[in-house]
């Protein structure tokens, strides 16, 4: 690639099996010990990205429950849910999650997830072009006044 072009980037990922979402999402958020169960619904998750090297814009829907633990790396996180419920742990520090308030994920600290049926927005971004924000634990996005 040339200075100055852009690698922008589009993919979906969608599928019925546990084990291929378990995978998908471990590997995708450097995470460790990922469990995923089914819940009173069918089955099915759905991840899509799109945006390139600086930033990637993301979805995430998953019908079941997944619980486990990463380490965000080289990349900051902010993410929403829009339906669905979950938890995030960093250090016995609990955050749960209301439909459509952004949290910012620690990024380079370990905290853990718990999360059901639910779907999810989130945006990337390349953490090596930017400076690092002061995070103890996953927090909640403020919004600024004028």
């Amino acid at each position: 690639m040339q200075p100055g072009e852009d690698s922008y980037a589009k993919s979906e990922t969608a599928g019925r099996s546990l084990e291929q979402a378990r995978a998908l999402y471990e590997d995708t958020y450097n995470g460790d010990q990922f469990r995923t169960e089914r819940s009173g619904q069918d089955f099915s998750y759905r991840y899509t990205s799109t945006g390139n090297d600086d930033m990637t814009l993301r979805s995430s829907t998953f019908l079941g429950s997944m619980q486990g633990t990463l380490v965000p790396k080289d990349e900051y996180i902010v993410a929403w849910i829009t339906a669905g419920e979950g938890v995030y742990d960093l250090d016995d520090d609990q955050l749960a999650l209301e439909q459509g308030r952004p949290v910012v994920f620690p990024t380079g600290k370990q905290f853990s997830f718990d999360m059901v049926d639910y779907r999810q927005n989130l945006v990337h971004f390349d953490a090596s072009r930017r400076s690092p924000p002061n995070t103890r634990a996953p927090s909640r996005a403020r919004s600024c006044s004028t």
